[in-house]
């Protein structure tokens, strides 16, 4: 897996990039964890990428999955952090905030939100 800012895969900039899934039958589990040296200077969403197998865009939309160890990430006061797939046909994840006080208030993580020393760690299930 690997952080997405721009289209590209900053796969230079980690500390950490490590994973391990297992697949049977068209169930794929999954644990990742990164640790960037450099966030570098785009201001973009941040989503991460690489999935080993293609998710299918039947069934559930927009899988969400558990995020966890997060540190260098300025979320602000009361938000938690959560991670949807939402682009399918490149197998990638938005990573997003959400506040509990509001009920509404969802936003995307971008650039502006993580340090260069964003490490975090993410397992979930999707389906191929």
């Amino acid at each position: 897996a690997c952080l997405v800012g721009s289209e590209m895969c900053i796969r230079d900039r980690y500390n950490i990039q490590e994973g391990r899934y297992t697949k049977i039958g068209r169930l794929v589990s999954f644990q990742l964890r990164l640790q960037l040296s450099s966030k570098g200077s785009g201001n973009n969403n941040v989503r991460i990428g690489g999935l080993p197998f293609t998710p299918s865009t039947n069934g559930v939309n927009h899988d969400y999955f558990h995020m966890t160890s997060i540190v260098g990430c300025n979320l602000g006061a009361g938000r938690v952090p959560f991670a949807q797939l939402e682009d399918y046909s490149n197998g990638r994840i938005t990573l997003w905030s959400f506040d509990y006080a509001s009920g509404s208030n969802y936003a995307e993580l971008n650039s502006t939100d993580i340090d260069n020393n964003f490490n975090m760690g993410m397992q979930g299930n999707y389906v191929v």
